[in-house]
């Protein structure tokens, strides 16, 4: 029995997984680097680079992941294929052809996922089936990747009927390769990738919905779950229970229901192990203040919200007009949304939310929301009308581009410097670091820099249109016992002023416009991840009409 055991369990059943490998970005010789200057320095700038524009997919993509040496990223897509770019390409511009096209999949590829320590992804589709793929990589001694096949090392199926898996997660113990999906029924399912064995299972309340994000925290003892009715529940991994469940969003209601908003993500906080950042589906602001909450940051324990990413537009005053005062909404009085257990309330909640949409959109559907991002702005309004500015997608890290921790694959995605392992005072010492990366339905590719004394830093790294000016960051309180609004402040010309400008500066406004045509994204951001070699500083994104961009994100002296 013993030797069974040390069989199912020792490092001979890894064995089919590959070498380890370590999570540090690949470094080649000869490899030329602009300098990245101290962070503390004062005048300095940030150098932004369209590194690559790749056609990638026919149909939306869906998750990028980043293998642990940054050798190489994965994509995949609607259009049931799953692909390998190698990162070395991208030095010589050749990264429009990708290494490997992995086609077994007959449905679309809904999530991936990186295995730690390893060069296989994880792949589930729609039509309810999960692949381990094994990218088979050598190096020479100058550390040059030579590329072999691809080959399925596990396969596994969920159980019940019209299942299927939507997020996938993964990571290591002494005895077990543990990998955690969430399907569209609600389960959470811990798979051991040595046996093929499930390890455990949650079940969240049907009328919960699918669940839409996930996340593992550094000490692998619980995990959140975000779903398409907005709940938010932490599950603790040692005893399997659930602790609690909340939902997000303010407490809008319409009769008696509470309107349900769909969770598109959840990352674990850079630097606090009890807070999460979360982003969910807006609604239309009823105030018309031009407030859009991008992100809420969660502490788990106390169940509230401590922290905000805003984006506010605000209308330049005409003369003889006063300016707008800027506020941050409270949120110290606004406790979490308590669930109910009920199927009809829960019914009746979706009803109102989906009630409440339709009035608001008289188009619905994927083709609808792009005519919309994509029609005119009306010229006759001081204020352009704004887009959608929901958060699709999110990264969050220690220090962007720095090498002052080894990168960390979780979620999919490559947090750069994440810190695993930090102390208590290790994490104060860091409180000033940490960034987040958002994608958004408006096209733009934004990065924040939330630490104190470090939010002026935070830009738009692509998406910007050209005419309106680049917007400010602060950090705002209502009162002094209000927790932090993050706020990005765009400034809107008069209609007048917009076309004595544009009359003034033609020549240079084509050439400015035509290198953000380019620059940014045509289609909702759906996807990101962070690379770390062949440089630092590296951000690829995908949108939801198959492109994939590869920036390089440096500061520069002013």
């Amino acid at each position: 029995m013993l030797e069974h055991m040390n069989s199912d369990h020792g490092p001979e059943s890894m064995h089919d997984f590959g070498p380890r490998i370590k999570n540090v970005p690949l470094r080649r010789r000869n490899n030329v680097r602009a300098p990245l200057h101290a962070r503390d320095h004062d005048g300095t700038k940030m150098e932004i680079t369209l590194v690559s524009n790749i056609l990638a997919h026919n149909g939306p993509v869906n998750a990028l992941a980043v293998a642990p040496d940054h050798a190489f990223f994965v994509s995949c897509s609607d259009d049931h294929t799953v692909k390998v770019w190698d990162t070395a390409r991208l030095e010589r511009n050749v990264t429009r052809k990708p290494r490997h096209v992995y086609t077994q999949h007959h449905a679309s590829v809904t999530s991936l996922c990186m295995l730690e320590n390893s060069h296989c992804f994880a792949s589930a589709a729609s039509d309810g089936s999960l692949h381990v793929v094994r990218v088979h990589v050598t190096y020479s001694n100058t550390n040059v990747a030579k590329y072999g096949k691809i080959t399925i090392v596990r396969e596994h199926r969920v159980d019940h009927a019209g299942e299927y898996i939507t997020v996938l997660s993964h990571f290591n113990t002494e005895n077990s390769s543990n990998l955690i999906y969430g399907t569209t029924h609600g389960n959470v399912v811990i798979l051991d990738l040595r046996t093929m064995r499930i390890v455990q299972q949650f079940s969240n309340p049907v009328h919960f919905g699918a669940i839409t994000s996930m996340c593992v925290d550094r000490g692998r003892t619980w995990i959140v779950t975000g779903t398409l009715s907005g709940t938010l529940t932490l599950w603790d991994i040692r005893f399997g229970i659930s602790l609690k469940s909340w939902k997000v969003g303010f407490s809008h209601t319409m009769g008696t229901s509470s309107i349900n908003r769909r969770i598109h993500q959840c990352v674990t906080h850079p630097t606090n192990r009890q807070w999460i950042l979360v982003s969910y589906e807006a609604m239309q602001d009823p105030q018309g203040d031009g407030n859009a909450i991008l992100v809420e940051v969660w502490d788990l324990e106390k169940t509230s919200v401590v922290e905000t990413f805003i984006s506010r537009d605000v209308s330049l005053p005409s003369r003889g007009q006063a300016a707008a005062m800027i506020t941050s909404p409270n949120h110290s009085d606004l406790p979490a949304s308590s669930i109910s257990q009920s199927p009809a309330d829960a019914i009746a909640a979706l009803l109102a939310s989906r009630n409440s949409s339709a009035t608001s959109s008289t188009a619905t559907g994927p083709a609808a929301s792009r005519l919309l991002n994509q029609q005119p702005q009306p010229q006759d309004l001081d204020i352009d009308v704004v887009p959608k500015r929901d958060v699709r997608s999110l990264v969050a890290g220690l220090d962007f581009g720095a090498q002052t921790g080894a990168a960390v694959i979780k979620d999919g995605f490559v947090f750069t410097g994440s810190g695993v392992g930090l102390s208590s005072a290790s994490e104060k010492r860091n409180k000033d670091l940490g960034f987040v990366i958002m994608g958004s339905e408006d096209r733009k590719l934004r990065i924040w820099y939330p630490g104190q004394g470090q939010i002026e830093r935070s830009m738009i790294v692509s998406g910007s249109d050209g005419e309106t000016p680049l917007p400010s960051y602060s950090t705002i309180r209502s009162t002094i016992d209000s927790p932090p609004s993050h706020t990005e402040i765009w400034s809107h010309l008069g209609t007048r002023e917009k076309e004595r400008q544009r009359n003034a500066t033609r020549s240079n406004f084509i050439g400015h416009y035509q290198q953000e045509l380019l620059r940014s994204h045509r289609d909702c951001i759906t996807a990101i991840a962070c690379i770390d070699s062949p440089f630092r500083g590296g951000i690829v994104s995908a949108d939801r009409s198959g492109v994939i961009k590869v920036y390089r994100v440096l500061e520069g002296e002013s």
